[in-house]
């Protein structure tokens, strides 16, 4: 679809069963976006919980298209961005709430870089603290951190030299590899080159997978800092996935090392992450077994099968599986 004469900006949020708070985020989005020539669309992914008529009762000027089951993310976002017609689109998750400036911040930069083909800008969780939105494509080093213990002491030591967290994920204005999918704005001719999120996965995964595209096909991703959205965190996925989660993200973690990463490398830092994960789970089991609490002994499971869960992948034990519609629809609820 060709841009629309007059509209800049199209944002498009995606909803599944969280009726309450997108009504928030469409509200934020409407007051962020005031003075700006937007449309703002919500696809709402065959929610029972009465969205689409609380979306169409109370905003006449926002286009609802409500799919009939639940698609996952990359088909249900594309289906909006393909609706779109500004100039620039903007995903952004139903569990967001868009701050004054926000989106404003990240046009601007890409107006005044043609070369810059994406971008996503800072972000907050609920309770205020800083969560990483720009990152690198994942290397051999961020594992070899893991498995040494970086996650145990890192936080501290990144708190008294504060400069060394550019080594992890982005601070200031800048070029990035890959962003977070739940807050970014694209150009109209990036979709229409690379097109949008790959659809072979159903949520997690997607963001890395399209940014790979869009910086192969020469454009940059950049991470803008300032005026900040706040991201409540994962209320649709919780809903659907529950406990399976890290197993899912570390799944479409695979697909993307076997595909981009060295052979060798990826799997010796694999073996690394999952001795670290290991050890830690041996440390709540003795926990439990001294306290007798049984959430420590539950911790220890968790993480035990974290640790498995990546020997399984990098000796081939079992296939990454990428969560697909049609698996979530034959697994059920």
């Amino acid at each position: 679809m060709a841009p629309e004469r007059g509209v800049r900006v199209s944002v498009v949020i995606l909803n599944w069963n969280t009726r309450d708070m997108t009504l928030e985020c469409i509200d934020s989005v409407r007051k962020a976006l005031a003075a700006e020539a937007c449309e703002i669309i919500v696809v709402d992914n065959g929610s029972t919980d009465g969205s689409v008529e609380a979306f169409r009762e109370a905003y006449s000027d926002v286009t609802v298209l409500a799919l009939p089951e639940n698609l996952g993310f990359p088909r249900g976002m594309n289906t909006g961005l393909a609706q779109a017609k500004g100039r620039f689109l903007v995903a952004l998750n139903s569990d967001t709430l868009v701050g004054p400036g926000s989106i404003q911040r990240l046009l601007d930069r890409l107006e005044a870089n043609p070369g810059v083909g994406a971008a996503t800008g800072e972000q907050r969780m609920g309770d205020g603290s800083f969560l990483p939105s720009g990152f690198r494509f994942p290397r051999l080093s961020d594992d070899v951190l893991v498995g040494i213990g970086f996650l145990a002491f890192g936080p501290a030591l990144l708190r008294r030299w504060p400069r060394m967290t550019s080594w992890f994920h982005a601070t200031g204005v800048g070029e990035v590899d890959w962003v977070r999918g739940s807050f970014v704005v694209v150009r109209r001719e990036v979709f229409e080159q690379v097109g949008g999120f790959p659809d072979e996965f159903f949520m997690y995964g997607e963001d890395l997978a399209w940014c790979r595209r869009i910086r192969a096909a020469g454009w940059r991703i950049e991470y803008v800092p300032g005026a900040p959205i706040t991201h409540l965190g994962g209320k649709s996925s919780e809903r659907l996935l529950g406990i399976d989660r890290e197993v899912r993200i570390l799944d479409t973690g695979a697909i993307d090392a076997r595909r981009h990463r060295h052979p060798v490398g990826w799997r010796l830092g694999w073996l690394l992450r999952a001795w670290y994960w290991a050890v830690v789970a041996a440390k709540w089991a003795v926990i439990g077994t001294v306290t007798r609490d049984p959430e420590a002994w539950a911790r220890s499971r968790v993480l035990r099968a974290l640790a498995w869960a990546h020997v399984e992948l990098v000796f081939g034990l079992r296939a990454p599986d990428p969560l697909t519609v049609d698996r979530i629809h034959a697994r059920g609820p």
